[in-house]
């Protein structure tokens, strides 16, 4: 599907460990072919040689999919620090707005009240740098 029929014969690449081995070249090489024509292009081609693979999405592409712009797969999310973040919906509830993610530190306190940790004790540890 690449074009690099010459390859499956060298001996740095026949074997699992020698690929293993030659890793860092043979990725190189595969890049330079992938980077001359386009991720659709190559995804075509690789399904016509019966070779699987697929693209791998980024948030971009994962919000603007169909079937996730249809059944409402997004959420949009106050985060503290970042303003309006994308989310995945909660499932079954399309439009549904999720809780911010606690901020660091939000939650020590009660954390380490269930863990058995003395008030007075968790007090001490901010005092002395433990967390903050």
């Amino acid at each position: 599907a690449l074009g690099l029929d010459e390859l499956a014969s060298d001996p740095a690449y026949a074997t699992a460990p020698a690929r293993v081995q030659n890793a860092a070249e043979l990725r190189a090489i595969i890049e330079d072919v992938l980077g001359t024509d386009t991720r659709d292009n190559w995804i075509a081609r690789l399904r016509e040689n019966e070779v699987l693979g697929n693209r791998v999405n980024d948030l971009g592409d994962w919000m603007a999919e169909p079937h996730v712009t249809q059944t409402g797969g997004v959420s949009m999310a106050d985060q503290p620090g970042l303003g309006m973040i994308p989310r995945p919906a909660a499932q079954g509830l399309p439009g549904h707005v999720p809780a911010a993610a606690p901020v660091a530190g939000q939650d020590t306190d009660a954390v380490l009240r269930d863990l058995g940790i003395d008030p007075k004790r968790i007090e001490a540890l901010r005092k002395a740098g433990a967390f903050g």
